[in-house]
Formats: C-alpha cells, structure tokens, sequence
C-alpha cells in the first residue's frame, strides 16, 4: 500500500507541480473576459469602438513579443533550464501590469482619448508579462511528459488548474462586487476594481513560485545554444506552419477561442440589458464555472478511452442547443418574470460551459503532440517556436474575440451605460447577433474541424519510434503503409522531411 501511494506520489506531485502556474494563465484571462469591456465602457466611460481599440492593440503586440520569447527560450542556457528561470522573472511584473489594468490612475473619464492610450500601454504590459511566463511554460510540458498517455494527465491536470484559477479568481471578485446581489457596474466602483486588480495580481504571481521549485528540468548550460541568424527567424515560424497537424491545430484553437471570447464578452451586456437582470450577474457566472468543471471527469474518461478528438465531437453540439435556449429571452420577459430569466439564462450558460468543455479539451490534448511531428519534419525540438506561435494565435483571438463583440455593438448602436437599461429594438437585434449568432456559426465550424484531425495515439508511437530510430542510427526502416501515413499526417513528402534523409530504406509490405 506505501509502494502503491509513494508511486501515485511520485507521478502526481511533479503533474501538480506544473499544473500550477496555470492558475495565472487560467483565472487573469477569465476575470479579463468576464469584466474588462464592462470595466471599460461602464466604469471607465469608453465607447464601444474605444473599448475595441484596447484590447486590439494589445493583441497585436503579441506578434512581435510571442514569437520573439520562443526563441529566447530555446536558447535560455542556465543550470535550472531553458524554461524554469522565466517563472521567478514574471513574478513582479504580473502582479504590476495586472493592477495597472484594472486602475486609470486618477485620468477622467472626459479625456477618453487619453484614457484609451493608457489602457492599450496597461494591456500590452500584462499581455508581455504573461507571455513571458506561459511561452516558456507551455515549450517545457513535451518535454517532461513525452508519452501520450502521460501527456493525456498532464493535460487534464492543467485543466483542472485552469479552472482552479477562473473559480478562485472569481471568488475574490464577487467577495468585492457582490455574489447573489451583483452591484451594478458605475464609474463609483474605480476604487473596487484597483483593490481587486491588485489582489488578484499577487494571487496569480505566488503559483509561479511553486511551479518553480516543484518542476524539474535538466541542466542546459553546458548544452549548444543554436545559432541565431536574424534573417532565419521568419523561416523559424513560417516552417511550422509547414505542419499539417499543427496547422489543423492552430485554426481549431483559433476558432474556439474567438467563439468562447466572444460569447465571453457579450454575456454581462446580454444578461444587463436583454434579461434585465445584471444584478445576478456575479450569480450566472458561477454557474458558467459550474458547468464547465461539471465536464472534466467525462472530458478525461473520454480522451483516454476514445482518443483525444473523442470531447470535442461529443460535447460541442451542445453549444448549439445552449445558445438557440437564449432566444426565449427578452427585454419584456425580464421585466415582467426576471426570475424565470435567471433560471432559463443558468440553464443556457451551464450547457453552453459544458459543451465547451470538451471543445476546449481537444486542442490542449493534440498540442504536445505537434511538437514530435515538427521534429519528424525538422529533427529539431521546437516546443519554443510552436508554443510561441499557439500563445499568440490564442491570446489574438481573445482580443479579436473582444473587440469583434465591441465592433457588433457599435454597428447596432448599442448604448454603453445606460442606466434605464433601456436599449433600442436595433441595439437589441445586434446583441443577439454577437452573444449568440456569430458563436453559433463558430461552433458549427469547430466541429467540422474537429472531425478533420486524425491523428491517434498508434500514429504517435510511430512517429516517436521513427525519430528514436533516425537519431540512434542515421536512417529508418518503414513500411510503404507507414510512409504514407507519415506523410499524411505531416503534410509533407517523406523525402523531403528530416525523418527521410538522406538515406531510407523501405520494406515491401507483406504479400
């Protein structure tokens, strides 16, 4: 029995360990999509198009910033590792930039120009002092997880902490602003949300420290850095594009995080001026927790059993049916039984959450094993360049998410802080629009992409043994029948792949 639990032990602690710096990743962008346009066009008196412009901007800026961490991680040389120092160096500036962004510092909400400028700088430094610790975070789990079904607990573990962060992040903001009786957003709330900003900041700096001293990664100092040739570092991240499967990775991660960010943002204006009930707000959102985490033990049952595509063919239609649910909702109805509309609003946010549950599982379970096929392709490990690349299509898409709400607003008018929650019939068309028909429209194409990725957990023992073969020997021996599923799954010649040259040889496949 002591054998037995010192073994669960010995594989469970270091899967903890990891998994908790995800509190960071997890909770500061799920407060971010929860409150930060409302915090903006609500408390701090921006336009919708303003709004917009702020987190835009900032997500552009990971163009320049993700890129340029991967490949500092890559050639980070220290007797912690390439990845491990970054945790310790992101403490300061997490809990810096994420109060600034939640604090205007005394600017009125008359000089809104202004206004919006700072918050695009406050935006852009947290999204650089995040970078700098989920870049190298993300390139370190192939590393210490590198067979399938290990990576299959990695991941689920990372996804419980995931939610660990949006819940306890959640809780800390409804102790301020409320849970069952949610105080309604107006700029005399400034003084709450830098209190909470700061809070928040040293709560999702403190994992960083424990992710630190509880993983493990081998001493690289007396390892060869790779050569940086300015000119080759487009080449870098225009090659894993070269990656079939890491590009159908990376446009179904794409997709799901605009339809979750956008969903996201609409809700707290969707359930204010369509339901009529914006002081349960705080109340729907746990509920939006609740259905979320009720998916995980379904989510890993299903990845281990049926493969890691199975969560996300299963459970995404779901979100259909949640959002044709909203529907039943109207100004009319709120005012008249607004609590029939909380209950029907909960029951379309736990199935929505439930259904993205599994739309969210899939890509962080097929992510890790992109990385063997880029070094099928290249005989490089590059989990650097493919997590810088996942890290800003990702962040992007939360910002696009955000902003695109914002665009849809302004198209159809809706007012921002209106105190009669009072709204035109156009305003009101144009939230259903952004909260539930363009969400729609991306599950839809979630699914289709879902059911493209093919590849299973045989095609990546093959893939790991090939590479093992090539680097032990110089050369591999592979069936026609496997050379043509490496190709398919790696979108490329295999003699034109790093895995077929320069010599190979074939065996006849059996009469």
């Amino acid at each position: 029995m002591q054998e037995k639990l010192r073994s669960v032990l010995k594989v469970g602690a270091p899967m903890v360990g990891y998994s908790t710096a995800n509190i960071l990743v997890g909770g500061s962008f799920y407060i971010i999509g929860l409150y930060f346009m409302m915090f903006l066009t609500e408390v701090e008196g921006l336009s919708f198009a303003q709004a917009s412009s702020v987190v835009l901007v900032s997500r552009v800026w990971d163009a320049v910033i993700d890129p340029f961490m991967g490949l500092v991680t890559d050639r980070t040389r220290t007797r912690f590792g390439r990845r491990r120092p970054y945790y310790l160096l992101g403490i300061i500036p997490v809990i810096v930039t994420y109060l600034s962004l939640w604090n205007s510092y005394g600017i009125s909400n008359e000089r809104s120009t202004e206004k919006m400028l700072y918050f695009i700088f406050a935006y852009v430094a947290f999204t650089t002092a995040c970078s700098l610790v989920a870049v190298p975070h993300d390139s370190l789990m192939p590393e210490i997880a590198p067979e399938y079904s290990l990576r299959v607990h990695y991941n689920s573990m990372t996804y419980i902490f995931n939610s660990v962060g949006m819940l306890s992040s959640f809780a800390l903001t409804t102790a301020m602003f409320g849970f069952s009786e949610t105080e309604r957003f107006t700029p005399e709330l400034k003084s709450k949300f830098m209190l909470m900003g700061l809070a928040l900041g040293i709560f999702f700096a403190v994992p960083l420290v424990i992710t630190f001293f509880s993983t493990k990664e081998k001493d690289w100092r007396n390892i060869p850095k790779p050569e940086l040739n300015p000119r080759e570092v487009f080449w870098e991240y225009r090659s894993a594009l070269k990656n079939r499967a890491f590009r159908q990775f990376t446009l179904l991660n794409m997709v799901n995080y605009l339809c979750i960010n956008i969903w996201s943002t609409g809700q707290p204006y969707f359930i204010k001026y369509v339901g009529r009930i914006d002081n349960k707000l705080n109340l729907v959102n746990t509920y939006d927790g609740a259905g979320q985490m009720a998916g995980f033990p379904l989510n890993y049952y299903l990845s281990l059993k049926l493969g890691k595509q199975a969560p996300a063919r299963l459970l995404t239609p779901l979100m259909l049916i949640a959002l044709a649910i909203s529907f039943f909702i109207t100004p009319k109805l709120g005012v008249e039984n607004p609590q029939l509309v909380f209950y029907v609003q909960v029951a379309a946010t736990m199935l929505f959450k439930f259904g993205y549950s599994g739309m969210g599982m899939m890509p962080s379970t097929i992510f890790p094993d992109t990385t063997d096929v880029d070094e099928l392709i290249t005989g490089q490990r590059r989990e650097g360049v493919l997590s810088a690349c996942k890290t800003f299509t990702t962040q992007a898409m939360i910002g696009l998410g955000q902003a695109m709400f914002g665009w849809i607003c302004t198209a159809f008018g809706v007012a921002p802080a209106s105190d009669d929650l009072y709204q035109t019939e156009t305003a009101i068309v144009g939230l259903r629009v952004g909260y539930a028909i363009v969400p729609a429209l991306l599950v839809a194409l979630s699914i289709y992409l879902s059911r493209r990725y093919k590849m299973k957990k045989a095609d990546l023992e093959l893939i790991q043994r090939v590479v093992a073969e090539k680097k032990e020997t110089g050369t591999v021996v592979v069936s026609p029948k496997e050379k043509q599923l490496l190709e398919s799954i790696s979108g490329q010649r295999f003699e034109n792949m790093w895995i077929g040259r320069p010599a190979v040889q074939t065996e006849a496949e059996p009469v």
